[in-house]
């Protein structure tokens, strides 16, 4: 089994395989350069090769790489809602934008984004509920893997509950454009629900019947 290399752990397998050829860089352009190339280890492998074979050992400057190494980067849908719940705004657009470039269908970004929403929302009336759980006997009734409960514990504690019930809404406003129900850009609007994660942005309110309906929905 060959596991694949989190974003997290990108930019250290990235640093060593440039001290193998003896080159260094510094950590933000370690960091871009691990931008560039998520998710497609092959292409980073290349990019690193590529380095060694460009430049002497030694330290790299930012535009010794920015200038070798192309964006070859890769997304997983399923990437999108970790940069959503740790507000990471940069990362989210550069997804969002490659998964839109790849052609992955609107509608199943919105699901996998709104079902982030419903749980965390479930989590908070569990926690507000007349049993009193804590966040971790929330997530845990949940069935929220441990490996997971991590980011949902700092997206919990930073995101206000009326924001989620907004979001929810918003994400009900996507889902219309996408059917034709409402007019508006579907790819701008799903920036805007990530973007309202990272600040206390105002949504439009439906309506009551509408708010109603989607808390019920949260439930289910």
């Amino acid at each position: 089994e060959v596991k694949p290399v989190g974003r997290d752990r990108l930019a250290h397998w990235i640093k060593q395989r440039l001290d193998r050829q003896n080159q260094t860089i510094d950590r933000d352009t370690l960091q871009f350069f691990a931008g560039k190339v998520e998710g497609n280890l092959l292409a980073a492998h290349q990019e690193i090769h590529k380095l060694g074979l460009l430049y002497p050992s030694g330290r790299l400057t930012f535009e010794q790489v920015k200038n070798a190494i192309l964006d070859v980067t890769r997304f997983d849908v399923l990437q999108l809602p970790e940069a959503m719940l740790t507000a990471d705004m940069v990362r989210y657009r550069h997804i969002l934008e490659g998964l839109q470039g790849e052609g992955v269908a609107p509608p199943l970004i919105l699901a996998i984004l709104s079902e982030q929403i419903r749980l965390l929302i479930k989590i908070h009336l569990l926690k507000n509920s007349s049993r009193g759980m804590t966040i971790e006997q929330a997530m845990t009734a949940l069935r929220i893997w441990p490996a997971r409960q991590k980011l949902m514990m700092g997206a919990i504690q930073r995101i206000r509950y009326p924001l989620l019930v907004q979001a929810l809404l918003q994400a009900a406003v996507i889902d219309r454009i996408i059917k034709g129900v409402e007019q508006g850009d579907i790819w701008e609007e799903l920036l805007n629900l990530g973007i309202c994660f990272a600040a206390d942005c105002s949504f439009k309110i439906i309506g009551r019947k509408d708010l109603s309906f989607i808390i019920n929905l949260s439930l289910k």
